[in-house]
């Protein structure tokens, strides 16, 4: 009966090794199925995001400079166009370009009038 139950209990510690090498091994594919499935959603994307590229083109580009505001006090005389002609750089196209944003910055009506005295926030580059 002894030798009944040796056996037995050796086949059940050989039963529990072979189950537990059999689950390592699941588990050990598993990682192996997850690692190539996130391994082929990523070189794609990697691939895809080397090979995405912009490049300025050198003939439309326009180097500007650092915009920058200053406060100046309307004198008696000046107008908002010979203001803008002061202040105009090439970031402007026009000069009535800056006038609108001179006026929609300071909250001045549609007709442009200034008065002396005032002060106007305007934008200027360096």
């Amino acid at each position: 009966m002894y030798s009944d139950q040796k056996n037995s209990n050796e086949f059940s510690y050989k039963s529990k090794r072979n189950s537990i090498k059999i689950r390592q091994e699941r588990r050990l594919k598993r990682r192996l199925a997850r690692f190539l499935v996130i391994l082929t959603i990523l070189i794609p994307v990697a691939i895809s995001f080397g090979a995405i590229r912009s490049y300025a083109d050198p003939s439309t580009s326009i180097i500007t400079g650092t915009k920058y505001y200053k406060s100046i006090v309307v004198m008696p005389g000046d107008t908002l166009q010979e203001i803008a002609e002061l202040n105009l750089s090439p970031e402007y196209s026009s000069s009535e370009e800056y006038m609108e944003e001179v006026r929609q910055m300071n909250h001045l009506d549609f007709d442009y009038n200034i008065h002396t005295g005032e002060y106007l926030l305007v934008p200027y580059y360096r």
